[in-house]
């Protein structure tokens, strides 16, 4: 067995338990190493909890932490686990922690901190020290820009910031929101049991686009102008909105251009085009993400 790479565990019961002869044989059929290839103990009651701790030792629990985030749009205030998944999809790199205050319990690699694969999901390994076979485990995420979480059961505020089942039951297993303001939550682990746990997460719509346009010119609106001379002009449409916006606006010159010759004109990003002047009218249309402005100009000269 051991050829094979399997581990063996040799137990040594009774009286003659401290002779060098039973430690060496009990060598020659595990390791080494006593308290991890072999032990011994003076009788069968000291011999049951050791091979107890042996058991749990391997059956430790988990918390498998799932990240779904919920499609665009969708009304989930309300809605039920089933609902949710419904409408929703796994999500990869969101980061997840945990940690536990209860003595005896702890975390399998603390501090713990890991990233969700494209499964949507980390598994969080538990550690109990006898007699201790049950802790609180408290799960975080760090929530990404332009997401929100989004609570099970009642409305937003009142639900719950995770839903978690007993892996092998189905049975719903008990959570409770954190005090802070952070997505996160606690949930008692358990040895030898393995209790899945999903988190909501839904992206926010962004604000509208919101376009402001001005208009100057150099030298100044209302500045006599001789034969020869020229003004500039120049249009600014800025974006203070969430979302890029459309721009399709005319810059009457009627009034202008019965006095004076139009040339050079030019748009500061070619998202916008300026077209004519036709009839009087310079067009101008295109898009402007959101915080950006960009500019049309164009110079005007007095025959």
């Amino acid at each position: 067995l051991k050829a094979a790479g399997a581990r063996v565990v040799a137990l040594g019961v009774g009286a003659a338990i401290n002779s060098p002869a039973s430690a060496y044989n009990l060598r020659a059929i595990s390791g080494q190493t006593e308290g991890s290839d072999y032990l011994r103990v003076a009788d069968f009651s000291a011999a049951a909890t050791v091979l107890a701790d042996l058991a749990r030792a391997n059956c430790q629990g988990t918390v498998q932490v799932t990240k779904r985030v919920v499609t665009e749009g969708y009304d989930a205030t309300g809605r039920t686990r089933a609902q949710l998944d419904a409408n929703s999809a796994p999500a990869a790199g969101w980061d997840i922690s945990a940690n536990t205050s209860t003595p005896g319990a702890a975390i399998v690699g603390a501090p713990f901190s890991a990233t969700t694969g494209a499964d949507g999901s980390v598994a969080v390994p538990l550690r109990f020290t006898s007699p201790v076979s049950e802790g609180t485990f408290n799960i975080a995420e760090t929530q990404k820009p332009n997401h929100q979480l989004i609570q099970i059961g009642s409305g937003t505020g009142s639900g719950q910031n995770a839903i978690c089942t007993n892996s092998d039951t189905g049975a719903n297993v008990s959570v409770a929101n954190a005090a802070a303001a952070a997505p996160a939550f606690g949930v008692v682990g358990k040895a030898s049991e393995s209790i899945e746990c999903t988190i909501y997460n839904q992206v926010i719509p962004p604000a509208p686009g919101n376009l402001v346009m001005k208009k100057s010119s150099v030298p100044a609106t209302g500045t006599n102008l001789n034969p020869g001379q020229s003004a500039t002009y120049t249009l600014s449409f800025e974006n203070n909105g969430g979302s890029p916006i459309a721009v399709n606006h005319d810059d009457v010159l009627t009034d202008v251009l019965d006095d004076a010759d139009i040339s050079g004109i030019s748009t500061s990003n070619p998202a916008l085009t300026a077209s004519g002047p036709t009839g009087g009218r310079l067009s101008i249309t295109g898009s402007v993400p959101a915080g950006q402005t960009y500019t049309v100009s164009y110079t005007v000269t007095v025959p």
